[in-house]
């Protein structure tokens, strides 16, 4: 993808049901006119996922190469990805260390990725579309917490490691070991 003039949001992830994508355009549509920002989609789609229609200022760009998202990430107003459900939250995790700001939901699993470093908004379809909505208005206007949530996002970042998470889980399995019967561990 070409570098962009136009300021935009950005989604990173398979478009599908739980992703709640339907509430990221909904929201960007209520807020283009005001910040002018363009959203960009980024993902494979799955077959269970019903269609965007086009809209100007939208632009789905399917998969893209991993050596561009840091790009994609680090021009972008904001990360959103209000998912409804996830296991870890990966995208979260690479937007803060591009220097993304994110506009996340408060599922578990990413608020614990982000831990205070994202505005965590509700993914139910009744709050959705203008907590979303009133999240991407502040970061699109304020540029002093884009700031403050890039440097929030690139300290948090800096807390994983794939050293960190192979030390971590070599010691969750010795931990299991020590307490499987026959293997001489007290109970």
């Amino acid at each position: 993808m070409e570098p962009r003039a136009t300021p935009y949001f950005l989604y990173v992830g398979t478009l599908e049901p739980r992703k709640n994508i339907g509430a990221i355009v909904d929201a960007w549509a209520a807020t283009k006119a005001r910040t002018g920002a363009d959203l960009i989609l980024v993902g494979r789609t799955r077959a269970d996922f019903v269609p965007i229609p086009p809209q100007p200022g939208l632009i789905q760009v399917g998969e893209v190469p991993d050596e561009e998202l840091p790009r994609l990430y680090s021009n972008a107003l904001a990360f959103v990805y209000p998912t409804h459900y996830e296991g870890f939250g990966l995208p979260v995790l690479e937007a803060m260390q591009s220097g993304c700001p994110v506009i996340t939901s408060k599922d578990p699993a990413v608020t614990e990725v982000s831990a205070g470093a994202a505005l965590h908004v509700l993914s139910t379809a009744i709050h959705a579309t203008g907590e979303l909505a009133q999240a991407m208005r502040a970061l699109a206007e304020n540029r002093e917490l884009r700031q403050r949530m890039r440097t929030d996002g690139l300290r948090r970042a800096g807390t994983f490691s794939w050293q960190r998470t192979a030390i971590e889980t070599r010691a969750l399995y010795t931990e299991v070991l020590a307490a499987l019967p026959g293997t001489g561990a007290a109970h």
